[in-house]
């Protein structure tokens, strides 16, 4: 409802059919007006010129999101997800740096626009990013109960009528959000973070699939993890990936793992690198 973009923030509402997510973006429309909320497309969001129209919006919305698949080879790895300039374009946005517009006939925009991108879907969001940044901008919302054939009709229209209410209770939690300094991630969609991680970064995966952070004694020599590493990538028919992280490597990219930050290496005088890492318990998930 304001123009703050201070905590450098988007949202993302995913989850089943017919669980809310549209209903929820037809009150923030109502709540801040249709000329400032705008409704776009990845697949439209392509030249420079196309995004002239996000101008001065508060909100840029993407209903019902659907993301190119990933596809896995065997000599590499097309990691699907959005266009390189619209995720650029979010960076941006989220990270309220100065950006040029093109404008049709008209001079170039240039300013920091002042608007949240709000992402729906139904499927995890392939927000892929090299740097693995983009996916950390965006605070996950799980929308999980289906209302699929006993859908109210009418809710949009009472909504309406509650609108004032909900604005008041929404500048309760404005005044929250400016006292905390920060959003908090809801636990119910801390799930949609890690597939979104897992997507964007296959190594998040092994990590999570295969290995503990040990707080006692135990040790891993690099041997045996790199032996690990090469019969998960093997299991899991990423072969591309095993090829694409040399075993001198390994660790380094291990500490770019959310939670896995702690790797840390000793060296027992004269003997091999050991890392304070241990192979997890092996679960039978059925």
């Amino acid at each position: 409802m304001t123009y703050d973009t201070k905590f450098d923030k988007g949202f993302v509402l995913c989850g089943v059919k017919r669980s809310g997510k549209s209903t929820v973006m037809d009150v923030l429309e109502k709540l801040i007006g249709s000329k400032s909320y705008i409704g776009v497309s990845f697949s439209t969001l392509r030249n420079e010129n196309s995004f002239q129209d996000v101008i001065d919006k508060k909100v840029i919305a993407f209903p019902d999101a659907r993301f190119k698949p990933e596809r896995t080879f065997y000599q590499g790895r097309d990691p699907g997800g959005i266009d390189p300039n619209v995720a650029e374009f979010l960076l941006n946005v989220t990270g309220r740096d100065t950006i040029s517009l093109g404008r049709k006939y008209k001079s170039r925009w240039q300013g920091r626009l002042p608007a949240k991108i709000v992402i729906t879907t139904n499927e995890t969001p392939n927000l892929y990013d090299s740097s693995g940044v983009l996916p950390t901008r965006f605070i996950k919302l799980s929308f999980n109960n289906s209302f699929y054939d006993r859908e109210d009709v009418h809710l949009r229209k009472k909504l309406e009528g509650e609108l004032p209410g909900i604005a008041a209770r929404c500048l309760v939690a404005l005044r929250r959000l400016n006292d905390r300094g920060r959003f908090i991630q809801p636990k119910s969609g801390k799930a949609i973070g890690v597939a979104m991680e897992e997507q964007n970064n296959p190594l998040a995966k092994f990590c999570r699939d295969c290995l503990e952070i040990d707080l006692g004694d135990y040790s891993m020599s690099n041997d045996k993890l790199c032996s690990i590493f090469a019969t998960w990538c093997e299991n899991s028919g990423l072969h591309w990936l095993r090829r694409q992280i040399p075993n001198n490597q390994l660790v380094g990219k291990l500490r770019l793992v959310d939670g896995f930050e702690m790797v840390r290496v000793t060296r027992p005088h004269g003997g091999k690198r050991l890392y304070n890492l241990k192979r997890k318990a092996r679960v039978d998930r059925g």
